[in-house]
């Protein structure tokens, strides 16, 4: 009865660690499945990252042939409006110096009627 005892036992107890493993093997079977992917996933992310580092040297490379070719561009504008600035630079001088010499003239022409006052 003994015998008849332990190997019911060990039955139940066979029975629940195959019940464990189906378990455990229909938990992990999803987890594999996830790994085999996680392979094709990280090799599509690769190539993804290599075409947006590609569209952003191609880009970068754009931008600076577009700076350059503005540069060039705008290069005679910067040149004519320095040439401006000097010719108004030199035309306010003539000017301050006109003023002067307005000025000069005023004095001298009231020296003039002063002398020509006093001396009737």
């Amino acid at each position: 009865e003994m015998c008849i005892r332990d190997s019911s036992k060990d039955q139940d107890t066979v029975e629940v660690l195959r019940t464990l493993v189906q378990n455990l093997t229909q938990s992990t079977h999803p987890l594999g499945k996830s790994l085999d992917f996680l392979n094709d996933d990280i090799e599509s992310m690769n190539k993804e990252y290599d075409h947006w580092r590609k569209q952003y040297q191609t880009s970068k490379q754009k931008y600076q042939s577009e700076l350059k070719a503005t540069d060039e561009a705008l290069q005679p504008l910067q040149n004519k409006l320095l040439d401006l600035e000097d010719q108004i630079k030199d035309q306010k001088a003539k000017i301050n110096a006109i003023k002067a010499q307005l000025i000069r003239n005023t004095d001298n022409i009231q020296n003039l009627l002063s002398s020509v006052v006093s001396s009737k």
